[in-house]
């Protein structure tokens, strides 16, 4: 196990019975364990949220609580009770709830378990909700509804592919973590009874401000929505409709952050100097996995930075700048013009 930072990394495997249950506790709760135990588990997070893939093989029955707000995805080989409430995994994800009795019985599963610290996802509710007195709570295991509880797979499974990349990468971990908080509230049913405040059409338009200066300024720190909705004093749904009100053209919060990275890496690219750095120390360092700044380069300024690399190599023998380099200096793509601003500031419309 490897605690680096505050970063989570482990790969564990055992046939002990003994052995399994005192991982599952140490990483999931008070949880005890049934059966002969082909036990299996890969994880990676941090102090806010764990994502692991679990082998559980025989026929096992696990009884007991988790200390987490824990989401649990896979076949309906995988039962789980908890109060008078049953079901499978083939039904949709299922939300464990921390300090609630819970029972599960599998018969040889591999299942994907999202484990979610209870404070910091209240902490996160409380400012998406602008409520700072929220107490955090669902209603149920079940997701909303099953058109609902089929978003999470699809999600998990993106996030999942770039697992290596985020444990190392506090921005990558910080978005996936939010994107998968986000999904939970969305997904189940999440109990709020405090009205949002008002804001007035001047103070959206301070708000707005404020949150565009809050990401340029802390655009290479892991920050969030959340984040960017405290700076400027308003919740994040709030923050949301403010920036589609106001940016130019409209775009989501989490789409400027992204947007205000993505230029900054165009500005390191053009500044390429051989062996100073590579494509991928571009990518981490603005909170992109390589593949994602490809696509995403492409998409904004019309280059394929996948282009780059005989002429990267190139450069570096004959101390030259690439030619695909050199592009990224060009004008913007027409697709992309209103999208990716050039230079320092982006456009605004307060």
């Amino acid at each position: 196990m490897s605690h680096m930072d505050g970063k989570i990394e482990f790969d564990f495997r055992t046939h002990d019975t003994e052995a399994a249950v005192e991982h599952l506790r140490q990483s999931y709760g008070r949880l005890s364990v049934r059966g002969a135990v082909d036990y299996g588990v890969s994880v990676s997070g941090d102090r806010c949220f764990s994502l692991g893939t679990l082998l559980l093989g025989g026929d096992l029955a696990i009884n007991g609580i988790v200390d987490g707000f824990t989401v649990v995805v896979g076949p309906d080989r995988y039962r789980w009770q908890v109060d008078e409430d049953r079901g499978n995994l083939g039904q949709g994800p299922v939300l464990f709830h921390p300090n609630v009795p819970l029972g599960v019985y599998v018969d040889r599963a591999q299942v994907s378990v999202v484990r979610f610290d209870p404070r910091e996802l209240e902490r996160l509710a409380r400012r998406a909700f602008d409520n700072p007195h929220l107490h955090l709570g669902f209603d149920g295991s079940r997701p909303i509804s099953r058109r609902r509880g089929e978003r999470w797979s699809p999600l998990l499974r993106s996030i999942a592919s770039q697992r290596d990349e985020i444990v190392h990468n506090d921005l990558l971990r910080a978005s996936a973590y939010r994107q998968l908080a986000v999904a939970t509230l969305g997904i189940f049913r999440f109990e709020r009874t405090t009205p949002r405040r008002s804001v007035t059409s001047r103070g959206a338009a301070v708000a707005y401000r404020a949150a565009i200066a809050f990401i340029e300024e802390n655009a290479a720190l892991p920050i969030t929505v959340e984040d960017v909705a405290a700076a400027a004093g308003v919740s994040s749904v709030r923050l949301g409709q403010i920036f589609m009100q106001h940016a130019s053209p409209p775009e989501s919060p989490r789409a400027c952050i992204r947007r205000i990275r993505l230029g900054a890496a165009r500005r390191d690219i053009s500044r390429w100097e051989p062996d100073e750095f590579t494509l991928g120390d571009v990518a981490a360092r603005w909170g992109f996995t390589q593949q994602g700044l490809v696509r995403q380069y492409r998409r904004a300024f019309g280059v394929d930075l996948r282009d780059c690399g005989g002429e990267v190599a190139t450069a570096k023998a004959t101390g030259q700048a690439p030619t695909a380099i050199a592009l990224a200096s060009r004008p913007l793509a027409p697709a992309a013009r209103n999208s990716v601003v050039e230079g320092d500031s982006p456009n605004r419309s307060a």
